[in-house]
C-alpha cells in the first residue's frame, strides 16, 4: 500500500465441529485430497470450511502475459466477491491492468493455468471475526464494546413499545452488512444500502432495516423496515452465540452468501458469520506462471510461512499508561515457558517502570499478601509469578493470589498490518473489567499522538485477551505511602490533608473519625474515606465524584457508612446520606491487627472488587482488603514485537528482557526480540 508492505492478519475462529480453530496466518491452512478421474478434489480450509472442485488445466507456455490476464479478466462466470471481482463476482480486477505488462513477454515453459468450479462451505461454516467488536450505546450515552450477548439489546431501536418514537439509525441498531446499488443518483449518499438489525435479546426478537448512508460521516438515515426476525441464544464449543433463528432477509443471504450472528467470548462480543454453501468459479496460475507475473511487475517473491513456536521466551506488556514521554508507566512479565521445574511450573519476571515529570521513579512495593502463614511483601520487580502450563493453568503471584485461566485456549489476535491508532482505540473500547476498571485509559490517547494514525504494527505482533479467575479469597495490605491513614488534627479542620498526622493504632483511627455516630457533624474530617466512583450528578452544584465514608463509635464497636458528593465550587464534601449501620471487630493475623466490618454497604464488593478493611502494622494504619474468590479479571496483553513497535512509535526507550533466574537489574537499552505467542503470556 503506497509502496509499504502490509503484514497479513487473518483473525478468524472457525468451528470445526469440535473445538474452535484460531486459524494461523499462513502455515498449514489447507488440507487437500487430490482429484481423480471419478472423485473431485476435496479440501478443508482452516479445519472447517469444506469444498469440492474439478480443476481443468491448461498449458499457457508461449502465450503472452498480457493476453492471458486479459482473458482471465473477461471470464464470464462468477467467483466469490472480493478484491479481484466486481460486486457481482465477475473477475474484472484479477491481476494487473494488462497494459502494465510487457506486450510481447511470453510465459515460460512449465507455466500452467487452471479453471475450477468449486462447491464451497459444504454444510455451511461458522466463523468468528475476532478483529471486529461491534460497539453499542450504553446507558451513559457512550459507545463501547459489548461485554455480553445481552448488551446488543441496548441497540433496540423502536422495537419496544416504550421506544416507538426512536429513530432507527447507526445509533440505535446493529450493523449487519452492506449491499451495492446498481446506481446512486444522490451525490450525498454512498452507492450501497446498509442493513441494520434492532434487537430485543430478552424477548428473542428483532427487526431488520435497510438504510441510506451519508458520504460525509458514514451515518445511516432513512432506515426502512424490511421484516421481523426471531433470535436464539446457544452455546457452541464454549462460546455463547446470538443467532437469527428465522426472518433473515432472503435478498441479503442471496447477495452475501452468508448469515450474520454474534459471539460472546473472551470478555467481549465479536461479529461472526455463517458462510453458506455455494458454487463459484475461480482461475489460478501455478508457481512457474506466478513467478513470471510477479517478476514482470517487480513484485518480490513471497516468503514461505513457518510453523508457529509452541513455547519459548516470552515478554508481554501487561499494563500501560502514557500521557507523554515525561509521564508514563508500564508493567511487563517475561520468562521462558520451555523451562519447567519438576512440578510443571515456570517462572515469570515482573518489571515496572514509572516516569513522572520526566524523572524515573524508584520501583516500590505496593502490596503485602497473606500466604496463610505469613505476610509476604511483594517486590515491585523480580521473579514474582509462578505458573503451570497444564490446565487449569494456575498462576500464583507473590506466593499467594492464585488465579486460573478462564479460556482453555488463549485468544490471540495478530496485529500485523493494523494501524496503531486503530488497535489502541480498540483496546480502550474493551469494556470487561479488571479490578473494577475498564481499559478506557490504556496506553496513549491516539488523538494526542497523530503518528499512530499512519504507523502499522509489523508481522509477528500479537494481542492476547487474558481472563483470570481468582481461586480463593486473597487478603492484602496496601503499602504505598498514599495508602496510610491520616486523622484530622481537629473536627472541621481546614489544615491541608497532607499535614494531618498519621493514625498510629486502630483505636486512634476510631477516635479520629467520630462522625454523627458519636455526636459530631459529618464532614471530610470526621468520616474516613473508603472508596469513590463517578456518577452523573443530580444537582448542578455537585461534581460527578461520589464517595463512601465510614465513621465510628468505640462504645459498642459501631460503624456507620455514608454516601456523599463533592461541591463544584470549593470541592468540599456535601449531601451525606446513611447507607448502613454495622459493627466492627479487631483480630490479629500474623503480626498485623485487622479491623473487619460485620457487613458492607450493598453492592460495595461488586463495585470495587474487594471488601474494605484496615490494618495496624509497624506503628501505622493502612488500607487493607479481602478480594473475593470467583471474580474474573480481564486484560489485554501485547507481545514483545507489538510492544517494541508501539514504544518506538512513542519514543520510549526499550528495556532488556531479564533472566528469570537472575536478580532484577537496571533497565538498559536494547532492540527487542520477537517473542512467540505462547501459553505463558497469560499470567497474573
Amino acid at each position: 500500500m503506497n509502496g509499504e508492505a502490509i503484514a497479513f492478519s487473518r483473525n478468524q475462529l472457525y468451528w470445526t465441529d469440535s473445538p474452535w480453530n484460531n486459524c494461523d496466518n499462513g502455515h498449514a491452512v489447507v488440507t487437500t485430497t487430490v482429484a481423480t478421474a471419478t472423485v473431485p478434489q476435496k479440501s478443508t480450509y482452516c479445519g472447517a470450511s469444506k469444498s469440492e472442485s474439478r480443476p481443468v488445466w491448461e498449458d499457457i507456455a508461449g502465450q503472452t502475459l498480457r493476453a492471458v490476464v486479459t482473458r482471465m479478466r473477461a471470464f464470464s462466470l462468477r467467483d466469490n466477491v472480493g478484491s479481484t471481482t466486481n460486486a457481482d463476482g465477475l473477475p474484472v480486477n484479477w491481476g494487473p491492468d494488462p497494459a502494465l505488462l510487457p506486450a510481447d513477454a511470453p510465459f515460460p515453459a512449465g507455466a500452467r493455468f487452471n479453471l475450477r468450479a468449486i462447491r464451497s462451505d459444504i454444510g455451511n461454516t461458522d466463523r468468528n471475526e475476532t478483529a471486529v467488536k461491534p460497539t453499542v450505546g450504553h446507558a451513559d450515552g457512550v459507545f463501547r464494546q459489548a461485554v455480553t450477548l445481552e448488551q446488543p439489546g441496548l441497540m433496540g431501536g423502536n422495537l419496544a413499545a416504550a421506544d416507538a418514537g426512536v429513530v432507527v439509525s447507526n445509533l440505535t441498531a446493529l450493523f449487519v452488512a452492506d449491499t451495492a446499488l446498481a446506481s446512486q443518483t444522490d451525490a450525498t449518499l454512498e452507492a450501497f444500502k446498509r442493513w441494520r438489525l434492532v434487537v430485543d435479546v430478552a424477548g428473542l426478537k428483532g427487526q431488520f432495516f435497510r438504510c441510506d448512508v451519508l458520504k460525509s460521516n458514514g451515518s445511516s438515515r432513512k432506515c426502512e423496515a424490511t421484516g421481523d426476525a426471531a433470535l436464539a441464544v446457544q452455546t457452541q464449543g464454549g462460546i455463547r452465540l446470538l443467532r437469527l433463528a428465522s426472518g433473515y432477509p432472503v435478498e441479503l443471504k442471496a447477495r452475501q452468501q452468508q448469515q450474520r450472528f454474534w459471539a460472546e467470548y473472551a470478555g467481549t462480543v465479536f461479529r461472526s458469520a455463517t458462510d453458506l454453501g455455494r458454487t463459484c468459479h475461480d482461475q489460478r496460475v501455478k508457481g512457474v506462471a506466478w513467478t513470471a507475473l510477479h517478476t514482470a511487475l517487480g513484485i518480490p517473491a513471497h516468503t514461505e510461512p513457518t510453523a508457529p513456536l509452541a513455547s519459548g521466551p516470552f515478554d508481554v506488556l501487561r499494563s500501560f499508561s502514557f500521557g507523554s514521554l515525561a509521564n508514563y508507566s508500564w508493567r511487563t512479565f517475561s520468562g521462558d515457558d520451555s523451562v519447567v521445574d519438576g512440578s510443571g511450573s515456570s517462572v515469570a519476571v515482573e518489571q515496572r517502570k514509572t516516569v513522572s515529570g520526566g524523572v524515573e521513579q524508584p520501583a516500590a512495593t505496593s502490596r503485602s499478601h497473606w500466604t496463610g502463614t505469613e505476610w509476604c511483601d511483594c517486590p515491585a520487580t523480580g521473579a514474582t509469578v509462578t505458573f503451570k502450563l497444564a490446565p487449569p493453568n494456575a498462576s500464583a503471584c507473590c506466593k499467594t493470589h492464585v488465579e486460573e485461566r478462564v479460556l482453555a485456549q488463549p485468544l490471540l489476535l495478530s496485529l500485523g498490518g493494523g494501524l496503531m491508532s486503530d488497535v489502541v482505540n480498540e483496546i480502550r473500547s474493551y469494556n470487561s473489567l479488571h479490578n473494577g476498571s475498564t481499559s478506557a485509559g490504556w496506553g496513549p490517547q491516539p488523538s494526542a499522538n497523530p503518528q499512530l494514525a499512519s504507523m502499522r504494527f509489523p508481522a509477528g505482533a500479537t494481542m492476547e485477551y487474558c481472563g483470570l479467575r481468582r481461586v480463593a479469597a486473597s487478603w492484602s495490605i496496601a503499602t504505598a505511602a498514599n495508602q496510610q491513614v491520616r486523622v484530622a488534627p481537629a473536627v472541621n479542620s481546614n489544615a491541608p490533608f497532607d499535614t494531618w498526622p498519621f493514625a498510629s493504632t486502630l483505636e486512634n483511627m476510631v477516635a479520629g473519625y467520630p462522625g454523627n455516630l458519636a455526636g459530631s457533624t459529618l464532614n471530610g474530617s470526621t468520616a474516613q474515606w473508603i472508596g469513590g466512583y463517578t456518577e452523573t450528578p443530580g444537582d448542578a452544584a455537585h461534581t460527578n465524584q461520589v464517595e463512601i465514608r465510614v465513621d465510628f463509635d468505640a462504645n459498642g464497636n459501631n460503624a456507620r457508612f455514608a454516601r456523599n458528593n463533592r461541591l463544584v465550587g470549593n470541592g468540599g464534601t456535601t449531601n451525606y446520606g446513611t447507607l448502613l449501620d454495622t459493627t466492627y471487630g479487631i483480630e490479629t493475623l500474623g503480626a498485623v491487627r485487622l479491623m473487619k466490618f460485620a457487613s458492607l454497604p450493598a453492592g460495595f464488593e461488586a463495585r470495587f472488587d474487594h471488601s474494605r478493611q484496615f490494618a495496624e502494622r509497624n506503628g501505622g494504619i493502612w488500607y487493607a482488603c479481602n478480594s473475593p474468590a470467583g471474580v474474573v479479571n480481564w486484560s489485554i496483553r501485547l507481545n514483545a514485537t507489538a510492544k517494541a513497535a508501539l514504544f518506538t512509535a512513542l519514543g520510549i526507550q526499550q528495556v532488556d528482557t531479564p533472566d528469570p533466574a537472575a536478580s532484577p537489574t537496571a533497565h538498559t537499552a536494547h532492540t527487542s526480540h520477537q517473542a512467540p505467542a505462547v501459553a505463558g503470556a497469560c499470567v497474573f
